[in-house]
């Protein structure tokens, strides 16, 4: 069952609702829409495909009463499910939302290496209003949309393309129909994945994530980037970490950075992650976490 918490901070008040039924369902994200409604996005295990479920987005009031609600089945033949990775509002109001298939596990023959689609769909209804397919020939998966000011959008996640070996982090920019502009792979040999990008002040990115690349575990991840995608700089958090993910990060008015994750602790410990935040530096030192 997915479960929203929605907080009014001028009078203190909580509402908890749940949806869904007695399958496994989940968020992944929550944007707020005029009038006090939320579009969230995940999955919903009611139609359940092995231990997939299928990419679910709807929009709720404060309430908790479903306005409308859609599900969208993995159609390209791997026999696995579906998810929203992310979505967002767009600058004239309509809603795109990151739908992923999933490929078959194991196998990267053609048609089985999943597909990435942008799915723009009518905040009012649901309905969706157009389709436009993102990526290459591996594996492609989108968390971050950003819609900019100018047209076009810059969307952030991971990829194995372009040739369908090793997972990047992956930021790359599109026009209006959704055609590429530039297109960056961040990594080597290891897994990386970006689960966050926000633009700054000087008019470029700073992206926020996880990485391999040579340590073997899992490390949480800030890459700044310039305007077309350009590393500036980038740093790993707490390399002395047994493993860490950081998820969302963002700007400072005074400069710096913020940052949102976890880190992993050693089995011995018993509890397997605890909550990790800091700031760095404009430059990407660590001041504190």
């Amino acid at each position: 069952i997915a479960t929203i918490f929605c907080n009014t901070y001028s009078n203190a008040e909580e509402t908890t609702f749940q949806l869904g039924g007695d399958k496994r369902d989940g968020t992944r994200e929550v944007v707020p829409i005029g009038d006090g409604d939320f579009i969230v996005s995940g999955w919903s295990g009611e139609t359940q495909v092995g231990n997939d479920g299928e990419a679910w987005i709807f929009r709720v009031n404060r309430s908790g009463e479903l306005v409308w609600s859609k599900t969208f089945a993995n159609d390209i033949g791997t026999g696995r499910g579906s998810q929203i990775g992310g979505h967002t509002i767009d600058t004239d109001g309509t809603i795109l939302a990151a739908l992923e298939e999933f490929r078959t596990k194991g196998k990267m023959t053609p048609g089985t290496t999943g597909r990435q689609t942008i799915l723009r769909l009518d905040a009012d209804s649901g309905e969706v209003l157009s389709r436009h397919i993102i990526g290459g020939a591996g594996t492609d998966v989108i968390d971050v949309i950003i819609p900019l000011q100018a047209g076009g959008y810059v969307l952030a996640g991971e990829t194995t393309s372009p040739i369908g070996k090793s997972y990047d982090g992956w930021v790359l920019q599109v026009d209006d129909n959704f055609e590429e502009v530039w297109w960056h792979n961040f990594g080597a040999m290891g897994y990386e994945r970006f689960n966050g990008l926000v633009p700054t002040s000087d008019g470029g990115y700073i992206a926020a994530g996880r990485t391999t690349n040579s340590y073997g575990r899992f490390l949480g991840w800030v890459v700044k980037m310039d305007a077309n995608g350009d590393t500036q700089w980038e740093q790993r958090v707490r390399p002395d970490l047994h493993g860490s993910t950081v998820r969302g990060i963002a700007e400072l008015e005074d400069g710096g950075y913020v940052f949102a994750g976890w880190s992993e602790n050693p089995a011995s410990e018993g509890n397997a992650r605890d909550l990790l935040i800091g700031q760095l530096e404009a430059r990407g030192n660590l001041v504190w976490d």
